[in-house]
């Protein structure tokens, strides 16, 4: 059995995107919404979403009761990822794929919430999505308005009910004075936005996400369009950053590089929270270091990074009821590392 995960593959300007996400979200007519929904009611959402995709080759899980092995690969996976799935899980659903590239999410703000997701830039997880969409679409009665388009929750989720993420990594830009301050004037005057992954400032870590906010008014194409610009320049000054960085600081980002590859290769126990610091300067020098000694490629940081980046979140969105196990993530994070030469 091929248990590849999707965040294993490789995909396009690895070495600054590590992931492109889509989201579609669709309503049921007949039905209020989740918050105000009684039981019967959502099993009923749940049940209708397994017969319409019943066809298709999905895992299914209920989110009340699942098994802790299953929590934790939906959450390593990216599919669980939302706060309020977490919480008051009855009446919760998910199917989800083999590799977890596509899911679909039932009953936490919205009826149902499609989840596309990928390695790298790529615009393929909006087709994907919208393929799940047009097939419910085709099979169920979803909640949509001449005027307003589908129906959602929240304004953000209603007229097209889509958004595009992608989570970058930009050590460059965030080591570059107002490098920051001057991405997010450059994303919001585009109606996008760019957060930070982690809100917390206890959290050293240069990843961010990007995301589209319009929902009214707009088409696929816009958005999709306006996606790609965003990111072709973000990668371009990004690469130019690291550059102007190695030119001025290279014994510094040299000996970072090795302290942080060695801490990382040869820890039995390491909290995700330092192994994500050190990560950042592996990224950041990643490109400049000596092959004969360590040879070490995008797709190896990125499967780093994202495994760390889902085991931090649910440590901060679970304060004081999920703890990681230190000895396990360096355990994953040394061989990851030790892929190289057959090791």
């Amino acid at each position: 059995m091929n248990n590849v995960k999707w965040y294993e593959l490789s995909g396009r300007d690895p070495d600054v995107v590590l992931s492109s996400k889509a989201l579609i979200t669709r309503n049921l007519t007949g039905y209020k919404f989740p918050a105000k929904m009684s039981m019967e009611e959502k099993d009923e959402v749940i049940d209708k979403v397994f017969e319409a995709l019943s066809g298709r080759d999905l895992e299914k899980y209920l989110l009340e009761g699942i098994s802790e092995s299953d929590r934790s690969d939906l959450i390593d996976s990216q599919v669980l990822s939302e706060r309020g799935m977490f919480e008051n899980p009855e009446g919760k659903a998910i199917l989800s794929n083999q590799d977890r590239s596509l899911s679909v999410l039932i009953g936490n703000n919205d009826h149902i919430k499609i989840k596309a997701q990928a390695s790298g830039y790529t615009d393929s997880v909006y087709r994907a999505a919208e393929e799940t969409a047009i097939e419910l679409e085709k099979k169920l009665d979803i909640a949509y308005s001449s005027k307003y388009g589908f129906l959602g929750s929240s304004i953000n989720n209603t007229g097209l009910g889509v958004k595009l993420l992608y989570t970058i990594v930009i050590p460059g830009i965030a080591g570059t004075g107002d490098g920051i301050k001057a991405v997010k004037q450059a994303v919001t005057s585009r109606d996008w936005k760019i957060y930070p992954f982690f809100n917390d400032k206890n959290v050293k870590c240069d990843v961010y996400v990007i995301s589209s906010t319009a929902a009214l008014g707009v088409d696929e194409s816009m958005i999709l369009d306006m996606g790609k610009k965003l990111i072709e320049e973000i990668v371009k000054i990004e690469r130019m950053c690291r550059d102007n960085l190695y030119k001025n600081r290279p014994d510094i980002l040299e000996n970072n590089f090795y302290r942080s590859y060695g801490i990382l290769y040869y820890s039995k126990c390491i909290d995700p929270l330092e192994a994500i610091d050190l990560m950042g300067w592996i990224r950041l020098f990643h490109g400049n270091e000596d092959r004969s000694e360590i040879d070490l490629s995008d797709n190896q940081i990125n499967t780093i990074i994202s495994r760390l980046l889902w085991e931090i979140f649910p440590m901060l969105l679970l304060k004081g009821e999920y703890r990681s196990d230190e000895k396990y993530t360096a355990m994953r994070i040394a061989g990851i590392l030790k892929r190289k030469n057959g090791q």
